[in-house]
């Protein structure tokens, strides 16, 4: 989903905790609201890797590019190309954040947030019959990607 998208989700969840939980807080309400979002900071990382480039406006056109190419192939060419891999989305961060959970109780809402995103990204990976895989987890990616091509971008 592209960050509007989440921003908005984020915005409409957060108004309703808070009106459901007022107690929550205003610290444990943001931590929730920015977690559901810069999860997708991995993106760009990865953009940053694969192409020595720090712009955000350049990351940010280079993913929907390459977005509208999967999107605009037939599900058959889909798994013949490699997936980008996003440390932040997959199985092996919840692992972690649920264990920090046990540590700190702001780790509860870090992992509510990248749950309600990951709940968002699912749909639309559903909706595009993208492989599922892609966003549960990232070694798995990162060993499926070796028999795939790259992206022509």
């Amino acid at each position: 989903m592209l960050p509007k998208t989440h921003v908005i989700a984020g915005i409409i969840l957060s108004f309703a905790i808070f009106l459901l939980w007022p107690a929550i807080g205003l610290f444990y309400l943001l931590i929730f609201f920015f977690s559901s979002i810069f999860i997708d900071f991995d993106h760009y990382l990865y953009f940053i890797l694969a192409k020595n480039d720090f712009s955000l406006a350049h990351a940010y056109k280079w993913f929907v590019a390459k977005r509208d190419f999967i999107r605009s192939l037939p599900l058959s060419k889909k798994a013949k190309y490699q997936h980008a891999v996003l440390i932040f989305h997959g199985i092996e961060l919840w692992v972690i954040v649920l264990l920090l959970s046990f540590i700190h109780p702001m780790f509860v809402y870090v992992l509510f947030g990248i749950t309600i995103h990951m709940f968002f990204d699912f749909i639309e990976i559903i909706y595009y019959k993208n492989p599922i895989y892609s966003k549960i987890s990232q070694i798995y990616v990162y060993f499926s990607n070796k028999n795939k091509k790259p992206l022509p971008f």
